[in-house]
């Protein structure tokens, strides 16, 4: 794992409607890959499990939502190559994504993994 920088974010805002991005026309300069990559290590530094928590109550009060809807899903991403950071180690005070060898739903214990649950 590496950081990368984000390139093109003024062109893909172009596809959408301003806002829907919560900006306006005459800010679409500000899309740009410093600022992403601020906003992305913000995102990683906040608790994202309350966050993330909060906005799927807040759906399911805002659109009445039955409870009885939900079904967890589980899978693995299977992933060849070196990921030496990737070792679920402490940074900035939170542990970082672990990819390790497992026993994956495509039946290669030989290839590396991240197991990824969705609820739907």
């Amino acid at each position: 794992m590496q950081r990368i920088p984000v390139y093109g974010m003024q062109e893909w805002s172009s596809l959408y409607r301003h806002e829907l991005l919560g900006i306006e026309p005459g800010e679409v300069e500000c899309l740009n890959d410093d600022r992403f990559g601020r906003a992305l290590d913000a995102l990683f530094d906040s608790d994202r499990g309350s966050m993330l928590t909060q906005i799927v109550v807040g759906a399911v009060k805002e659109f009445h939502i039955s409870m009885d809807e939900f079904h967890n899903d589980s899978t693995t991403i299977t992933l060849t190559g070196n990921y030496e950071d990737a070792d679920g180690s402490m940074k900035r005070g939170k542990r970082s994504l672990k990819i390790a060898y497992g026993h994956n739903k495509d039946h290669r214990p030989d290839l590396k993994q991240i197991l990824w649950i969705l609820t739907v």
